[in-house]
């Protein structure tokens, strides 16, 4: 993904084995840097009972300038496939900071045929993440392909 912000992030490709005694992770570099550097690592896990979903902490810190936005992960992959369900185009969640970097996420979710709703500044990425564990926990009776959608007057 490239953009005018920072940097794009992308996967490194791996180099080495991993011990069996290290976690799964991805490792995510600013692919503008030369030698390519280390921006973060998320650990693969589906621990949906864990505090936060979020890695912004180390985010920030690897990546003190960047804007950091908490969103496409509320929904399962079959939503964004199909992002009208019975008619209706689905709403999706997300927070992060005012500007125009706002705005160009709010383009990008739009144009995966969304309805970008925007939740609040970084503080709200946990209230993002609570749409995550709701919309986890209804696939489970209701399939995946499900969504939300604000109402409002």
């Amino acid at each position: 993904m490239t953009s005018s912000m920072d940097c794009a992030i992308r996967p490194r490709r791996a180099g080495r084995r991993r011990s069996r005694n290290r976690s799964k992770e991805r490792r995510w570099y600013c692919s503008r840097s030369r030698p390519a550097h280390l921006v973060s690592s998320w650990k693969s896990t589906r621990n949906f009972g864990g505090e936060t979903f979020h890695q912004w902490p180390a985010l920030k810190a690897a990546i003190p300038r960047a804007h950091l936005y908490r969103a496409f992960n509320s929904l399962g992959w079959d939503v964004f496939a199909e992002p009208v369900i019975g008619g209706i185009q689905a709403d999706l969640f997300y927070a992060g900071p005012e500007g125009a970097s706002k705005h160009a996420v709010e383009r990008l979710i739009e144009d995966v045929g969304l309805r970008p709703i925007w939740v609040g500044d970084s503080d709200h990425a946990e209230t993002v993440d609570g749409v995550l564990r709701l919309w986890y926990t209804l696939s489970r009776t209701h399939g995946r392909h499900i969504a939300f959608k604000l109402i409002t007057d």
